[in-house]
Order: C-alpha cells, then structure tokens, then sequence
C-alpha cells in the first residue's frame, strides 16, 4: 500500500479468538484492508536451552491497515 494514504483501524476482540477473527475478516474485508495481529519474538531459556517463541503485543486486538478513510471504509 501507498505510504501516503494508509489508514489504520483497531479492532477489539475475545482475548484467545484473534486468529479465527483475522481468518474470518480477510474474507470479508476483500479490497478494503489487511487484518493482522502484531507478533514480537521472545527468548526463552531454561538449563541452558534457548528457545524462540512467538507472542501477541496486544492481546484482544486486530489491527486492519487500509487505504481506505473512516468514511469510505465503513461504507464498504
């Protein structure tokens, strides 16, 4: 998407139901927008073992990034 014109929209959701949410929306929201869930990358280490795990940053939230305005987007 343009740099220029890109909208962002937060969504609030079941904390647990984030994936099945993104899943259901990418079908509905076709051309209006991206949803995702920010993920960040945790160490986590017991006897000298590292391991990588990923983690929500906000859990209960979807993001949707879109060119589209508030307006525009909710007439969709």
């Amino acid at each position: 998407m343009s740099e220029e014109n890109v909208y962002w929209y937060v969504l609030f959701a079941k904390t647990g139901q984030e994936e099945r949410l993104v899943d259901m929306l990418t079908g509905i929201l076709r051309g209006l927008g991206t949803p995702f869930i920010p993920l960040k990358t945790c160490v986590f280490r017991r006897q000298g073992q590292k391991s990588l795990f990923r983690k929500i940053c906000f859990p209960g939230y979807i993001f949707i990034e879109s060119n589209k305005s508030a307006v525009d987007f909710l007439a969709g």
